[in-house]
């Protein structure tokens, strides 16, 4: 969680200290009769800072909407085997049924956000899913006439598996930490370059620098918030899947 320290309280102090590094390096040139002009390129370099932060941005809301897409797709597997196996022989529905009932359960656990949390988790899904085909086979032994039916039941389970893997290990597969570094070090430039300007033109009001430091602090901290599901205010929403366990009354 010391991340949130940073975005929270270290990144908005560097942002300032920028500005008044930039304001005081001003008045000591002025005050060397030193004098400075724009080259016109100001807006250029705030375009290109802007640019970055669109891009970052919606690459890291594209990934969240990622992943909210793949426990929709999640929800219609789990509907459609617990409709199915509603037709299929009572112990078997009943098995399916219990198996949901602990894999939603594992689902609801936090995990953390590391590549060794999620393994942890996929092994457990594994002792599950071991267990569940140990039931299935002793179903077989008693029903070998519904092996295609449960062959078949098993396929969307490994399905509906593959997508909530891939989901796991979306946790830890974040934007690489260069451009979260980049994005810091250019608002820095430029806050830098404001607080230099609002010097030059003997600004008495620094409603840009204001505006410019609370806009970039907002934005880099959504970024990373997107960026870390396990821990972020922005947090996958389980509620499609919730529906379908009510629907069908699983208890969870």
């Amino acid at each position: 969680m010391l991340f949130y320290f940073f975005y929270l309280l270290v990144y908005p102090l560097l942002l300032i200290g920028s500005v008044y590094a930039g304001y005081r390096f001003a008045a000591r040139l002025r005050k060397n009769a030193r004098f400075w002009k724009p080259l016109g390129i100001e807006n250029g370099i705030v375009g290109f800072y802007a640019l970055l932060v669109s891009f970052t941005l919606v690459q890291s809301g594209t990934h969240s909407q990622e992943r909210s897409v793949m426990i929709h797709s999640i929800a219609g597997d789990i509907s459609e085997i617990l409709r199915t196996s509603a037709m299929y022989d009572s112990a078997a529905h009943r098995e399916v049924r219990t198996y949901f009932t602990h894999f939603f359960r594992l689902m609801r656990e936090p995990f953390g956000a590391t590549r060794e949390s999620v393994e942890r988790k996929v092994k457990r899904i594994d002792s599950l899913d071991a267990a569940f085909d140990r039931q299935m086979i002793r179903f077989l032994q008693d029903q070998p006439a519904e092996r295609d039916k449960i062959m078949s039941l098993l396929s969307r389970i490994d399905r509906m598996e593959s997508v909530y893997y891939r989901f796991l290990h979306s946790y830890y597969r974040k934007l690489p930490k260069m451009i979260l570094l980049v994005l810091i070090l250019f608002s820095m430039t430029i806050s830098f370059l404001i607080g230099f300007i609002s010097r030059v033109n003997q600004n008495r009001f620094f409603i840009s620098a204001i505006i410019f430091v609370f806009m970039s602090v907002v934005t880099v901290n959504i970024i990373q918030d997107l960026d870390n599901p396990a821990f972020g205010f922005i947090q996958p929403q389980f509620d499609d899947i919730e529906e379908v366990m009510d629907t069908y009354q699983i208890p969870v």
